[in-house]
């Protein structure tokens, strides 16, 4: 066998090219803020009426256990008069900023329908 003489192997693991993506990152929290009202407001009636009112919380990261009854990453959650939204498993679900606002918006929608007891599949919805 013939030695790494660029020493090639050493370097795959800090190949940018090589790595999956790390999502795309919001500046600051509260241009996160922004982004998750501007969804919110965008949200079809049916989704925004329950939120009227509730204070929107952003956290990092969901409190233990992360993974809701489905064995998925819980992305927001609406409780009584209170909406939160978890900024890191949303920033990784998302290689652009379009893509950011698309995803926290059916993560909101989704944490609405499950606190209504609806349908998770919001496909009719956003017709």
């Amino acid at each position: 066998m013939v030695p790494d003489r660029h020493a090639r192997a050493s370097k795959v693991d800090h190949d940018p090219r090589r790595r999956p993506s790390d999502g795309f990152r919001v500046l600051s929290s509260n241009r996160f803020r922004g982004l998750v009202e501007d969804a919110v407001a965008a949200l079809p009636q049916r989704f925004s009426r329950p939120l009227t009112g509730a204070v929107v919380v952003v956290r990092d990261l969901p409190p233990p256990p992360m993974v809701d009854r489905d064995g998925e990453v819980v992305l927001a959650t609406v409780d009584e008069g209170r909406l939160t939204v978890y900024r890191r498993p949303l920033e990784m679900r998302a290689e652009t900023r379009g893509m950011l606002e698309e995803t926290v918006m059916l993560a909101v929608a989704q944490a609405v329908s499950r606190a209504q007891g609806l349908d998770d599949d919001l496909d009719e919805f956003f017709d």
